[in-house]
C-alpha cells in the first residue's frame, strides 16, 4: 500500500548548510532529529545541531509524494542537484535508503576487515548465504575473475595426506551418490 511521503530539508539558518531526507511523518521526523542531536548521536547533522544549537535549524517540507519510492527518488535527485550547485550538505550518502554513495576511508576499511577476521559466521548468516547461493551459476566473467584470483595459490593440503577417516567419508559419500544415480533416484553423475 502506497503511503503519502514527504521530502524535507533541515536548514542551518546561520550558514545555509542543509540535510535532505524523506519521511512519512514530518512532525515525528523533526522531533527525532532534535532528540538525536540532544542525545549525542553521531552524524554531521547532529554534531552541527549541538554546536550551533537546535534553535538555529528549521525543518521545511519541500515536496509531497504519493509513495515512499517516489519520495526516495526525489531525495536522491535533490541531493545530487544541490551538491552539483555547491550547497554544503550534512548528508553522508547519495540518499534513498542505506549507505549508497558513502565513501569509507582506507583506515576504516582496514579496521572493519581486521575485526571480521576469525569471527565465525552465525548459523543464521550461513543459512542466508546458502539460500542465496542455491541454484546460482557464475557468469563467464565471474569465472575468469575467480580463476585469475586462484592462480599461484597453493592448497593447504599440498604435500600432505588427508586423514584416513576423512578419506573414508569422502569415499562413502561418492559411493552413495553413485548408487543413487544408478537407481535413478538422484542427480546426474558428476563429470
Amino acid at each position: 500500500m502506497a503511503r503519502t511521503s514527504y521530502v524535507y530539508a533541515v536548514i542551518n539558518m546561520l550558514d545555509g548548510s542543509m540535510y535532505i531526507g524523506w519521511t512519512i511523518d514530518p512532525k515525528g521526523r523533526w522531533y527525532h532529529h532534535r532528540y538525536r542531536a540532544k542525545a549525542n548521536w553521531a552524524g554531521h547533522l547532529y554534531s552541527a545541531m549541538r554546536h550551533h544549537g537546535s534553535d538555529n535549524f528549521v525543518f521545511e517540507v519541500w515536496e509531497t509524494w504519493p509513495s515512499e519510492a517516489d519520495a526516495r527518488d526525489a531525495e536522491i535527485w535533490f541531493i545530487a542537484y544541490l551538491r552539483a550547485r555547491g550547497v554544503r550538505l550534512y548528508n553522508l550518502t547519495d540518499g534513498g535508503e542505506g549507505a549508497t554513495g558513502r565513501v569509507v576511508s582506507e583506515i576504516t576499511r582496514r579496521r572493519i576487515s581486521e575485526k571480521a577476521i576469525g569471527r565465525p559466521a552465525s548459523e543464521e548468516l550461513r543459512e542466508k548465504r546458502r539460500v542465496n547461493a542455491t541454484g546460482r551459476t557464475h557468469t563467464d566473467e565471474e569465472r575468469r575473475k575467480i580463476s585469475t584470483g586462484q592462480r599461484g595459490r597453493v592448497s593447504v593440503w599440498k604435500g600432505k595426506e588427508l586423514p584416513s577417516e576423512h578419506r573414508e567419508r569422502i569415499r562413502q559419500g561418492a559411493l552413495k551418490r553413485w548408487a543413487r544415480t544408478r537407481s535413478g533416484n538422484g542427480s546426474a553423475p558428476l563429470a
